[in-house]
């Protein structure tokens, strides 16, 4: 028995859970083994986030290359905080995942058991480098919508002072010859 303080369902690792209780997973022995593989599904599960983001990315990324009109700073904005959200999570769990394989401990000692937990590592070393990608392109992405917002901005003001510079002799000489002096 796995005994964790939780508020609810986690409904991420439902499937493993359902897995478990059919005994559809190979013959556990030890605790660490559900660890495992409780990690193992978040771990995945991060991975394929990853990848969903990466696709969003790019479908911005090419709506903003086509017509930056059709993108909107809250599409980026969503798509930054899912970023800075799977930073933090593949952080945390290769944190855990680290320590696991600093364990002293004798049952993460054996060697088949190594190997999972240094391929976990392995893993969610290269999902931190793939997300820290990701968060560079989204950020660059960012800076390419405020670029196309200035340059719109600064069409208007091209455009204000042409206007201003035509109507200003204009107010001039209408003021001077709308003058009361006397004589």
């Amino acid at each position: 028995m796995l005994v964790t303080i939780r508020a609810g369902p986690i409904p991420a690792i439902e499937e493993l859970i359902n897995d478990l209780k059919a005994e559809k997973t190979p013959n556990l022995s030890h605790l660490i083994q559900i660890v495992y593989l409780i990690i193992d599904e978040l771990a995945d599960l991060s991975i394929q986030s990853e990848t969903e983001i990466r696709d969003k990315t790019l479908k911005v990324a090419k709506a903003l290359a086509d017509n930056p009109n059709n993108v909107n700073i809250t599409d980026l904005t969503n798509l930054r905080w899912q970023v800075d959200k799977l930073v933090s999570l593949i952080e945390n769990q290769l944190y855990c995942v680290t320590g696991l394989n600093s364990s002293d401990n004798k049952a993460l000692q054996e060697p088949h058991r190594k190997a999972y937990i240094l391929d976990l590592v392995s893993e969610l070393e290269i999902a931190q480098g793939g997300i820290h990608r990701l968060e560079t392109r989204v950020n660059g992405l960012y800076d390419s919508y405020q670029t196309v917002g200035s340059s719109r901005v600064e069409k208007r003001f091209r455009i204000l002072t042409i206007v201003s510079a035509i109507t200003l002799p204009f107010s001039l000489i209408a003021g001077l010859l709308g003058m009361n002096v006397g004589g």
